[in-house]
C-alpha cells in the first residue's frame, strides 16, 4: 500500500499540522468559532479524496509531540502519530506480543484506534486499555476499554467529534526472538500480494465468512477498469491508480464492483476506504 491516493491538487481548504496539543486546542477553538468542519488523518492511508477537495479543514498529528512512544514492563503509551510500523519494531525489541501483524500496515496509531485496524484475525482493539481524546469544545476526554467498543473495522469512538491524542495499550511479555520471528512471517505473507502502483489498500471489508477479494474475482472483476482506476490483477481487492485516475474514476468502479458483486452472489460489499465527503458530490 502506498500511504496517498489524495487526488485534488488541493485536497482541503485548510491544512494544520499542529506542534503541541496546545496548538491543537487553539485550532479547535478557531474552527469552532468558525464552523468549519474537520477531518482528522494519520499517515493519509485508506484514503479517498474528491476531485475538488474538502471544502473544511484536514489536521495531521504527525508532528513530534505526537509521536512519542514509551514502553515499561508490558505497557505502552504512544502518540497518536506513532505509525504503526515503529510501533511493531520497538515492542518487539523488548519483547512485547500483540503488534507484530502492524510492520506491514503504514498507517498511524491514532487511525488504526478509528477504524480497528487489523491484518491475520488481528486488531488493535485487542490490547487497548485507555485512549486520551480532545473535543470540538477542547474538553479532554479518556475512553477506557468500558467505554469503547470494537468490532470488524469498526470503533465506538467514530461516533464522536473527537481527535485522538494518545494510546494505552497492554502486551504480552514473550520472547524477543519469537515476537520478531512472527514479524518475519507476517511481511512474507503480505510480500506475495504487495503491489507497487499507487493504491489506498483494500477497498472493501470482507463480509462473513468469505473475503472481499474472493467475491470479486468470482464475479470476473480483475483488471476491470474507469478511466485510470483499474482493479488489480495482483489482488482483487485493490484498485489502482495508473497515473490519471480521478476520485470519481475510482468511485465509479467501486460501484460497479458492488452492483457485480450482489448481482453474482447476493452479498453487498461495504466499502474499508474512506470517501471525504462521503458523497463525492456533496460539496
Amino acid at each position: 500500500m502506498q500511504p496517498y491516493i489524495i487526488q485534488s491538487r488541493r485536497a482541503c481548504r485548510h491544512f494544520f499540522k499542529p506542534d503541541s496539543v496546545e496548538q491543537l486546542l487553539t485550532f479547535l477553538d478557531i474552527i469552532n468559532d468558525e464552523r468549519i468542519k474537520y477531518f482528522v488523518i494519520g499517515n493519509g492511508t485508506n484514503l479517498l479524496f474528491a476531485d475538488n477537495g474538502f471544502r473544511g479543514a484536514v489536521i495531521q498529528l504527525s508532528k513530534p509531540a505526537f509521536r512519542t512512544l514509551e514502553i515499561e514492563s508490558d505497557s505502552v503509551i504512544c502518540g497518536s502519530g506513532v505509525s504503526m510500523i515503529e510501533l511493531a519494531y520497538k515492542t518487539a525489541e523488548m519483547g512485547l506480543s500483540g503488534c507484530e501483524y502492524m510492520a506491514g500496515l503504514p498507517g498511524s496509531v491514532g487511525g488504526a484506534i478509528i477504524t480497528n485496524a487489523g491484518a491475520f484475525g488481528q486488531d488493535i482493539g485487542n490490547v487497548i486499555e485507555k485512549v486520551e481524546s480532545i473535543d470540538i469544545t477542547g474538553k479532554r476526554i479518556i475512553f477506557g476499554t468500558n467505554d469503547i467498543s470494537f468490532s470488524y473495522r469498526k470503533c465506538s469512538l467514530s461516533q464522536f467529534n473527537t481527535v485522538v491524542t494518545r494510546v494505552f495499550l497492554r502486551l504480552l511479555k514473550e520472547e524477543r526472538e519469537s515476537v520478531e520471528k512472527r514479524i518475519k512471517e507476517f511481511l512474507s505473507s503480505r510480500d506475495k500480494s504487495h503491489i507497487n502502483t499507487a493504491n489506498a489498500g483494500s477497498v472493501f471489508k470482507n463480509p462473513a465468512n468469505v473475503s472481499a477479494w474472493k467475491l470479486i474475482d468470482g464475479a470476473g472483476l480483475r483488471n476491470v477498469r474507469i478511466g485510470g482506476a483499474r482493479v488489480s490483477d495482483k489482488h482483487a481487492n485493490v484498485i489502482v491508480n495508473e497515473g490519471n485516475a480521478t476520485s470519481r474514476d475510482i468511485k465509479n468502479l467501486i460501484e460497479i464492483v458492488q452492483i457485480k458483486v450482489f448481482e453474482q452472489f447476493g452479498i453487498g460489499l461495504e466499502t474499508e476506504i474512506k470517501i471525504v465527503p462521503e458523497v463525492l458530490d456533496a460539496q
